[in-house]
């Protein structure tokens, strides 16, 4: 009986391990598909990833690609503003800026087309252009400011020192009360530029009344040259009354003359009004001017002769 027992164990122990070696080799192959499936899986988000990205990538680039022609009709909307104006009459006047030479330009970009120059002619084109009227001008530089980003006041300079070599003295007076009626460039080189402008379109009494109100009244900061400039003015438009009353209040100011050429003109202007006591005065106060200018005369002459 134990015999029996023995073998019938030892069948049974055979039976066991002959069902477990067949039981791991069929999860061998089970293995090897699951690891297959899960590789394919990382392979397939892979490819997944790399079409997005593929996808993301083509997205951007074509969006950059639509983003030119956007730019350009920016670019044209702008020019449009600035070349339908209002002019007096109420009508619109249409101006050409940009040419074939431009128009073949446009493909280098916008900077190139709106450079300080083009826009500084492109002004001056359109405030020639306009009829003689404050409405028509304001309305040009109005608009001409809207489509800049900030206040284009380097623009303006350029487009003042063009208009003076033209001597449009008229037009140089509607832009600078424009820029100030904006609060921009109240310095004295602006006041001094529309004194002469205003002088030279021959509006003496125009120019005096802005001395008044916004210079004369604080002549402690007022250069020395444009109080000779302002002096220059009343003497020239025969304003002998005013250049006196300047003179005095400069001399209260204690300034001092830089020249003999100021008095000269102060002792002329005395000498119209019919006052022979203040010419002299006025001569022997300053008359060591004209002393240190004739040594300086005779020194240069001396200095020719060796």
């Amino acid at each position: 009986m134990l015999n029996d027992i023995g073998s019938h164990d030892d069948v049974a122990t055979k039976t066991l391990t002959g069902n477990m070696l067949r039981n791991k080799e069929v999860e061998a192959p089970r293995k090897r598909t699951q690891l297959g499936d899960k590789t394919n899986m990382l392979v397939d988000k892979g490819s997944h990833d790399d079409v997005a990205t593929k996808t993301f990538t083509g997205n951007m680039l074509r969006n950059k690609g639509a983003e030119a022609p956007r730019k350009r009709s920016r670019l044209r909307d702008k020019t449009n503003m600035l070349v339908d104006i209002v002019n007096s009459q109420g009508n619109v006047a249409r101006k050409t800026f940009i040419g074939n030479k431009s128009r073949n330009k446009e493909a280098e970009g916008p900077r190139k087309i709106f450079s300080l120059t083009d826009r500084t002619h492109f002004l001056v084109d359109i405030l020639l252009r306009l009829k003689d009227s404050k409405e028509a001008v304001y309305g040009a530089l109005d608009s001409f400011a809207a489509c800049e980003e900030k206040f284009p006041l380097t623009v303006l300079k350029r487009a003042l020192y063009q208009l003076e070599q033209k001597q449009q003295w008229h037009r140089i007076i509607q832009v600078i009360k424009w820029i100030l009626s904006k609060g921009q460039a109240m310095t004295m080189e602006t006041y001094e530029q529309l004194l002469c402008a205003l002088d030279k379109d021959c509006r003496a009494e125009e120019a005096h009344a802005f001395w008044d109100k916004r210079i004369g009244s604080n002549l402690c900061s007022v250069p020395w040259q444009m109080c000779v400039s302002m002096i220059c003015i009343y003497q020239r438009n025969n304003m002998p009354e005013n250049l006196i009353k300047l003179f005095s209040d400069l001399e209260m100011q204690n300034w001092k003359p830089p020249d003999k050429a100021v008095i000269k003109k102060v002792a002329d202007t005395y000498e119209i009004l019919g006052l022979q006591d203040e010419q002299e005065k006025v001569l022997k106060k300053y008359e060591s001017l004209f002393t240190a200018s004739s040594k300086t005369g005779s020194k240069k002459k001396k200095g020719k002769r060796s």
